[in-house]
């Protein structure tokens, strides 16, 4: 008992050692990045968020309301790094007309010329930057809005301007833009907030021939949940694929992960012909889905099981709400910062990584491939098959009973003759009833008096 005992003590304290020492090595460790810092990170979002609390776009504003002095700000930050000549706004005006109310909006555009450059080739890394600080009125209507302020400086959708800001400033270097293979294009959607106008409008503003020379469309949005996650498309791509290899060269494979398509908010039905649409390209990154080759940052609840656009696995979403500030999110996700230079530093490592430009255009030509798996008559299409393949053996099955039942009714159904000389040049077989038309009873010398009595006694047991 003594030894037993021993042994028992001896399999509980490796255990305990296991679970304490074990859970706390094995961790793994966070990401390093070289070239974006954590720290420069923080300070951006800061400085921006300081100078910008207040980025709402609002209707039928006269003078400047909060979006167009956010925008006039970006657009002096791009210029240290692009100069001006390569930064301009692109006005938008855009009419409710349910309500008469015009919202005039901007984006801010950087424009970068790399050094290799071939047939026109260009990428777009961008995000929207407004917010709702303030309460957008309708003006025909006292008391309704928009949408309501939230007197809170939107510090999540901040994290995407500021990572957009610092890739410029970083492809603008001389040692990089002169081995840049593609032109870049840096662009702050405005109206963000009202459907995604400011990247639609700009999208439009490119022309047919514009928008043919796009590899690829890189939108960073929301980061600081529970972990970064990145979207390229429902199927398997070879933008997607060379981008996620590039991320674990770098040493993030474990850290930055593609969501399943059960992460999706399936209530929303912002991009067309899609039944469920992933929360990933719940943002301007749905104007460039299905038609260009995309790639989304985004961040939240790591898990399978989360449907919708969760932040975290255990506290509430903050996004656009009154508790959206640096202070919750710096005390939410530490870590929001590294987020930043991890999506960063994958975008700029695989923008200059050989064999960019061939994975983007051999990309390219896939691009829609398995579309019609996602056009909204394939869910009419798969019932109707459905319902056929559930009626077509009914339908069988009926047919055979209706054989079946009519074949019992001719073995029981009494065949009908005429006896015209008489019963007594007749020899009556099995199944078949003679009716003596010179008898003043037609059915004598029948077994019943009723000569369908069986038949009609066959067809109530059956």
């Amino acid at each position: 008992m003594k030894k037993i005992a021993l042994i028992l003590i001896c399999v509980l304290t490796l255990a305990f050692s296991v679970v304490v020492f074990g859970g706390c090595g094995g961790a793994p460790a966070e990401p390093k990045t070289d070239t974006f810092s954590s720290g420069d990170m923080k300070s951006l979002l800061s400085e921006f968020l300081t100078a910008n609390p207040d980025r709402t776009c609002l209707p039928n504003a006269i003078e400047a309301d909060g979006e167009e002095k956010t925008a006039e700000w970006l657009k002096a930050k791009l210029a240290e790094s692009l100069g001006e000549d390569n930064v301009s706004l692109q006005a938008i005006t855009d009419k409710k007309t349910e309500y008469n109310d015009v919202f005039r909006s901007q984006n801010v555009i950087g424009r970068l010329r790399g050094g290799r450059t071939q047939k026109g080739n260009k990428i777009i890394i961008g995000a929207s930057y407004d917010n709702v600080y303030s309460t957008a009125e309708i003006a025909q209507y006292e008391g309704y809005a928009y949408f309501e302020g939230t007197s809170a400086e939107g510090a999540i959708d901040a994290t995407g301007v500021v990572t957009v800001l610092a890739l410029a400033e970083y492809f603008s270097r001389d040692n990089v833009k002169s081995k840049l293979t593609v032109d870049v294009e840096f662009v702050f959607y405005g109206m963000g907030e009202m459907g995604y106008r400011g990247s639609h409008h700009y999208l439009q503003s490119l022309g047919t021939t514009g928008r043919d020379k796009i590899l690829l469309a890189v939108n960073v949005d929301g980061l600081g949940g529970d972990a970064p996650l990145v979207y390229f498309d429902e199927t398997p791509t070879i933008h997607g694929e060379f981008i996620m290899e590039t991320a674990k060269e770098e040493g993030f494979g474990n850290y930055l992960t593609q969501p399943s398509a059960f992460e999706a908010d399936y209530g929303a039905n912002f991009v067309e012909g899609v039944s469920y649409t992933p929360t990933q390209i719940l943002s301007d990154a749905g104007q460039y889905y299905g038609d260009y080759n995309l790639c989304a940052f985004t961040s939240g609840a790591k898990g399978s099981f989360f449907l919708g656009s969760r932040e975290s696995a255990v506290d509430g979403n903050i996004r656009s709400t009154p508790l959206d500030t640096l202070k919750n999110l710096q005390s939410r996700n530490p870590g929001y910062a590294l987020q930043m230079a991890v999506v960063a530093q994958t975008v700029a490592s695989s923008v200059m990584r050989d064999g960019f430009v061939e994975a983007m255009e051999q990309s390219k030509e896939n691009v829609g491939a398995f579309s019609w798996l996602l056009n909204s008559l394939i869910p009419s299409i798969v019932v109707a098959v459905i319902c056929i393949g559930a009626i077509v053996p009914i339908i069988i099955i009926v047919r055979k009973k209706e054989r079946k039942y009519a074949e019992a009714d001719a073995q029981n159904k009494p065949n009908v003759k005429v006896a015209v000389f008489g019963m007594d040049y007749e020899q009556p077989k099995e199944n078949e009833l003679y009716v003596d038309i010179r008898s003043e009873s037609p059915f004598d010398n029948q077994p019943s008096e009723d000569p369908f009595a069986d038949f009609d006694k066959h067809d109530e047991e059956s």
